[in-house]
């Protein structure tokens, strides 16, 4: 019986997507457990040949290939996951990969927690070669005594407290019907659509967490193929839809809602930091950043938004010459 989906979104990434495929196809459980669909969404660049050469090989697990006019992400993997014939879903996106053990060690979280809406793991973010553990300071709801620890978290104050994304799409295995029930990812959204659903789900249901880094965030990719390298219109941002979701919050627990408020407060001040410094969105940027209780921020953040503009877009443009001096340095070691 498969167990389990793997939705794997595809556009334009033909150098990285056989790495992520065979990935999936190197796990170490019975290929018996598990499907592959690969949505192929209006690839151009030869992706879409890859996706039915994979799919037309025998003696591999079940993969299937969606070939669709470009849509965008959230609809890909919302596409992918209506043709799902497990009763869980993962997702990986064609350019980032997982470890030969993710899939038995989330199949395995899940057995020890039958209840929860969504199964996570940390992750390694992979930059300049080099693999980095960016997840800190968990907060624990509970846990069981073993190495690696494995139990339930508080999703809205572990990530508060670590600054990194806790969960992250390539590391989430989701009960298709909580899936369902949650609405998929929301299909407007270009940056954050993920976190919007992760954050829903967070609400209403148990986040069972497994703290051992299983899969691989790639930013070895050009930046132009990175949704956060952009400054996208307000109406396809996560952050101009968080106020969204507070009628769903305020209806969970009072504490719950009070986490979910100081991690949008954060998100706020973190994310809007370029549109704030651009002619275009700073009006619309400033009319966000009003919302923010500034009260638990560090005064730092507070202090960054009251300096004056042309300076804070001076300092701005010195800080992005010496990232990039920083990269040569050390793409050259």
């Amino acid at each position: 019986m498969v167990k389990l989906s793997v939705i794997v979104p595809v556009y334009n990434v033909a150098a990285y997507l056989r790495k992520c495929v065979n990935s999936i196809l190197a796990q170490d459980i019975s290929s018996e457990l598990y499907e592959v669909i690969l949505v192929d969404d209006g690839s151009d660049d030869g992706s879409e040949r890859i996706c039915d050469e994979y799919a037309s090989r025998a003696n591999q697990p079940i993969i299937r290939v969606i070939h669709q006019p470009n849509q965008g992400v959230a609809m890909a993997r919302n596409n992918g996951v209506a043709l799902a014939q497990a009763p869980y879903v993962a997702f990986l996106d064609a350019d980032d990969w997982w470890a030969p053990n993710y899939i038995g060690q989330m199949l395995a979280l899940i057995e020890t927690y039958p209840e929860a809406g969504l199964y996570a793991c940390k992750y390694w973010y992979h930059k300049n070669g080099r693999n980095e553990d960016r997840i800190r300071n968990l907060v624990w709801l509970e846990y069981k005594p073993v190495s690696p620890r494995v139990g339930l978290i508080n999703y809205f104050k572990s990530y508060y407290a670590g600054g990194a994304m806790p969960v992250w799409t390539g590391s989430v295995v989701m009960p298709k019907n909580v899936f369902d029930r949650m609405g998929g990812f929301p299909k407007d959204i270009r940056l954050g659509e993920d976190f919007l659903l992760w954050a829903k789900t967070a609400m209403y249901y148990s986040i069972a967490y497994l703290s051992e880094c299983l899969s691989y965030y790639n930013n070895d990719i050009p930046a132009t193929k990175r949704a956060t390298k952009h400054l996208h219109n307000p109406a396809h941002h996560m952050l101009w839809k968080l106020d969204e979701l507070d009628s769903w919050a305020a209806m969970s627990k009072t504490s719950t809602y009070t986490d979910w408020r100081q991690l949008c407060d954060k998100l706020r001040a973190a994310g809007l930091q370029a549109y704030w410094l651009s002619e275009e969105y700073h009006a619309i940027a400033k009319a966000e950043l009003s919302k923010i209780d500034w009260s638990h921020l560090p005064r730092s953040v507070y202090r960054w938004y009251q300096r004056p503009l042309w300076l804070t877009k001076c300092q701005n443009r010195l800080r992005g010459i010496a990232g990039v001096i920083k990269q040569g340095l050390i793409k050259r070691h």
